[in-house]
């Protein structure tokens, strides 16, 4: 996937109509899922696009990509 279609993926994730999550996902079931971190980032950002994921057969795809990041610490300041 060039960086231009890349784009415009991401262009679809960030849309606030999910009309248009429903065709990024679809892009990627067909062309794959692109490695790129704000793919991930919109593509998992709520629980309507994680189930999308999952109903595409993506989900294991994406979390391959870029596992869970470490727990934040929280410091207390004495």
């Amino acid at each position: 996937m060039s960086e231009q279609e890349i784009q415009n993926l991401i262009k679809l994730l960030k849309s606030d109509e999910t009309q248009y999550w429903e065709i990024a996902f679809q892009i990627m079931k067909g062309a794959g899922v692109p490695n790129h971190p704000e793919v991930y980032r919109y593509a998992t950002n709520n629980n309507h696009k994680v189930l999308l994921s999952y109903q595409h057969n993506l989900l294991h795809q994406l979390s391959q990509q870029y596992p869970s990041r470490k727990p934040r610490r929280n410091k207390k300041k004495w």
